[in-house]
């Protein structure tokens, strides 16, 4: 990967229930993305930070969810060689 210069990510969501109020179940997403760097001494994972999008909760993540939509709309129109490659994630 550090070879190919291959960003990989890593992201999820935590739902949970507001202790303090009555609520609906609130949730919170987050997503990182990694890049391996190539070294004198090895491996290593220093060139990590967060996604442009899908760190969130609750009612911010339409927001940043339409945000994304457009960005996506955006790219393809200005290049439409552009392809989104959807891998499924092994488990």
């Amino acid at each position: 990967m550090a070879d190919q210069r291959v960003d990989f990510f890593v992201s999820g969501i935590a739902r949970y229930s507001d202790p303090f109020a009555e609520s609906a179940e609130r949730s919170t997403k987050f997503c990182f993305v990694v890049r391996l760097h190539k070294g004198p001494s090895g491996l290593s994972l220093t060139n990590r930070a967060l996604c442009h999008h899908w760190n969130c909760g609750d009612e911010d993540c339409e927001r940043d969810k339409r945000k994304y939509e457009q960005e996506r709309r955006d790219i393809l129109m200005r290049n439409p060689r552009a392809a989104e490659i959807s891998k499924p994630v092994p488990l």
